[in-house]
C-alpha cells in the first residue's frame, strides 16, 4: 500500500473538498439557522395568521348581521325538561400534554305542548314529542378533570323554560344558532348564540391580526439577512453551488493527487525530439559491425577448440 510519510501528495489546482452540512451556528452556519428561524417560521406564521384574519372578517362581518329578535320568535308558552343527559367530559391540554381545562356536556330532552296551535308547519309534533337541545358544553374550575367532580346539569327533569322558534319555520338563518332538531326549536336563549358568534369573530380577528402584523416585519427581516449572510460567508456561491469554490478545466502538467483533467490532453513530439536520419544510419551500421564482429570471432574459437 502507498504510504504518505511526511509529504502528502498536494491539492490538485482548483480543487475545493466538499463542504460539509453545518447544523450548528459555527463557521459561517449561522447561514442556515437564519433560513429556519428568521424566514421560514415567520413565512409560515404569515400564512396561517392571513388564514385566520380572513376567517375573523368573514365571521364579524357574518354575525354582525344577526339578530335574534328578528330571526327567532319566543313561544307564547313555556317548556318543560323531561331528562337532562350527560354526554361526555373532556380534557383539555396545551402544550407538552399540560391540562389546561375541563369541560362537561349536557344534551337537555324537552316537550313543547302548545307548539302544534302556533303554527300549521309544527301539526305533525303532539303535546308528547320531545326535542333535544345542541350539546351543552360546561367549564370547570379545576383545569384538572381528575382532581374534580363532574359538574351538575343546568337543568333537571321538570324544570319549566322559556323557548323558541325560528320566524320562519324551519328555516335556520345562520350557522350560528346551534339547534340540536330540526325545527330548531330552542330550550336556550337565541341571544346567547349571537353573543358567541361575534365572540369568536372577534378573537379570530384580533389573533389573525397579530400574527400578520408580527410575521409579516420578521419575515421581511429575516430575507435581508438571509442575503446579507449567503454574500458574507458564500461570496464565490452561484447558481446552486453553495460554498464551493468555482474551479476552472486546468491540465495535468502540475500534478497531484487529485488531478482529473476536463480536457482531452493529446502529447506531441517536437521535431527536435526526433533523431536525425544521418545519425539513424550511423547508429545501425555500428550494430550490424558488431554483432558481424561477434559472429566471427564466435567461429574462431570453435575451429581452434577443435
Amino acid at each position: 500500500m502507498l504510504k504518505y510519510e511526511n509529504n502528502p501528495p498536494a491539492a490538485a489546482p482548483g480543487y475545493a473538498p466538499p463542504e460539509k452540512k453545518c447544523w450548528y451556528p459555527k463557521n459561517g452556519c449561522e447561514f442556515w439557522w437564519t433560513v429556519f428561524w428568521i424566514v421560514l417560521i415567520p413565512l409560515v406564521g404569515l400564512i396561517v395568521g392571513a388564514v385566520i384574519l380572513s376567517m375573523g372578517i368573514s365571521d364579524k362581518a357574518s354575525s354582525k348581521d344577526l339578530d335574534a329578535s328578528v330571526d327567532f320568535t319566543q313561544l307564547p308558552f313555556t317548556c318543560t325538561i323531561t331528562e337532562a343527559k350527560f354526554v361526555k367530559t373532556k380534557q383539555l391540554t396545551g402544550d407538552k400534554g399540560k391540562k389546561t381545562g375541563c369541560e362537561d356536556s349536557y344534551e337537555y330532552y324537552f316537550t313543547a305542548e302548545g307548539l302544534a296551535n302556533v303554527d300549521a308547519a309544527y301539526g305533525d309534533y303532539d303535546a308528547s314529542y320531545e326535542f333535544v337541545s345542541f350539546e351543552k358544553v360546561q367549564r370547570r374550575d379545576n383545569n384538572n378533570c381528575d382532581r374534580s367532580d363532574r359538574l351538575a346539569p343546568l337543568m333537571e327533569a321538570g324544570d319549566i323554560v322559556d323557548c323558541w322558534r325560528p320566524a320562519v319555520p324551519g328555516f335556520v338563518p345562520s350557522k350560528w344558532y346551534r339547534c340540536g332538531n330540526d325545527e330548531c326549536i330552542k330550550a336556550f336563549s337565541p341571544y346567547d348564540d349571537v353573543e358567541r358568534a361575534q365572540n369568536i369573530a372577534a378573537s379570530r380577528y384580533i389573533g389573525g391580526a397579530i400574527a400578520t402584523g408580527v410575521c409579516a416585519p420578521l419575515l421581511l427581516i429575516g430575507t435581508w439577512l438571509l442575503f446579507w449572510l449567503k454574500k458574507k460567508y458564500y461570496p464565490s456561491s452561484n447558481n446552486g453551488n453553495m460554498g464551493m469554490a468555482a474551479s476552472a478545466p486546468y491540465d495535468l502538467s502540475g500534478g497531484g493527487a487529485y488531478a482529473t483533467s476536463t480536457t482531452p490532453q493529446t502529447q506531441y513530439a517536437t521535431p527536435s525530439a526526433l533523431p536525425s536520419a544521418e545519425a539513424s544510419d550511423n547508429h545501425g551500421a555500428s550494430l550490424f559491425d558488431q554483432m558481424n564482429g561477434d559472429l566471427t570471432g564466435s567461429k574462431s574459437k570453435d575451429v581452434s577448440s577443435a
